[in-house]
């Protein structure tokens, strides 16, 4: 986010300098620091926007135009808020960063979301790694059944294949391990999106 995004965030919003820095949580110096280019807007503040937007019933993309995203960009910040308060505050504090949070929601409860957050952390993992560690987590095989166990390099070549979709389809995907195969699973908002996809690829 930028100066011009900030600002234009403030009067779409309707706030003056004082309500937009309470909405943000920092102060009215900080605050003035941002729009004036003084000081880096922290990435968080996007997931900030976007939080105080969606509670407006906005669509993502009057939201991505309000907070200078793009609708993909979106639909992930929105996700990020199904983690838990204390991953989400590591997040505002740059312990750790927007993907550390993707990788995160693939684990299914909160308390193993925060188990991994603070492992990431307190290790320093990448991006990648924690991926690893959330399909592992993800995975766990459950009393009773048996799953496929992966070694160290294919967690790290399913990752990079996770990356390589994503980046290509711009859209949130899930590779998971399924009998003696893969399965992958891509995020759509609609039908629309499927189609456009399909073609695409063909």
């Amino acid at each position: 986010m930028i100066p011009d995004d900030l600002r234009r965030w403030q009067a779409e919003m309707g706030y003056t300098y004082n309500t937009a820095s309470q909405a943000l949580g920092v102060g009215r110096q900080t605050y003035s620091n941002w729009l004036a280019g003084r000081s880096p807007i922290p990435g968080p503040v996007d997931l900030a926007c976007a939080a105080l937007v969606e509670d407006l019933g906005l669509s993502k993309e009057d939201l991505g135009k309000r907070v200078g995203r793009s609708r993909p960009q979106i639909s992930n910040l929105i996700r990020l808020l199904d983690l838990p308060d204390e991953v989400l505050e590591m997040l505002e504090d740059g312990q750790l960063s927007e993907g550390h949070g993707r990788a995160i929601l693939q684990v299914p409860d909160h308390g193993n979301r925060r188990k991994l957050a603070k492992q990431a952390r307190t290790e320093g993992w990448s991006v990648r790694q924690t991926e690893a560690g959330a399909r592992a987590m993800a995975e766990a095989p459950k009393k009773g059944r048996s799953k496929q166990v992966l070694s160290a390099e294919e967690n790290e070549a399913i990752a990079e294949a996770t990356e390589r979709l994503e980046v290509g389809l711009d859209r949130p995907v899930k590779i998971k391990p399924k009998g003696k195969g893969l399965v992958v699973e891509i995020e759509l908002e609609d039908l629309a999106q499927a189609i456009e996809i399909a073609k695409r690829l063909a």
